[in-house]
């Protein structure tokens, strides 16, 4: 089980469900009331990079692995990634912006606080 917190993210990795050879790589839409990713694999995987990096997500007693955090929130938001490593390696080796994602992250909630203070 992948933890977060108190928070459960995992409870049995399951890739069978949305395994087609249907590709995931394009944004989601609403479907079936559950929790999809809208945004792409490069972004799903910085985000995983970071959240790795940082340690906050267990796997049992042990920090979760890289691999571990993508399944779960692969399996979390219905996005299938192949050749997870590959993808991820090609991220880092772009030469272009180092973070595109996190970084309209941080602007989308530095917006709200901004407007919180207000």
């Amino acid at each position: 089980m992948l933890t977060v917190g108190n928070h459960h993210l995992l409870a049995g990795y399951n890739s069978t469900k949305y395994s087609s050879n249907q590709d995931y790589s394009f944004p989601l839409s609403y479907q079936d009331g559950e929790l999809l990713w809208t945004g792409t694999q490069q972004e799903l995987l910085e985000l995983a990079v970071a959240l790795h990096k940082n340690g906050i997500i267990m796997y049992g007693n042990r920090k979760a692995r890289f691999i571990e955090i993508v399944r779960a929130l692969s399996s979390t938001f219905h996005i299938t990634i192949n050749d997870v490593y590959v993808k991820k390696t090609r991220m880092l080796d772009r030469s272009t912006a180092v973070t595109p994602f996190l970084d309209k992250l941080k602007k989308a909630y530095e917006q709200v606080v901004e407007r919180h203070l207000r």
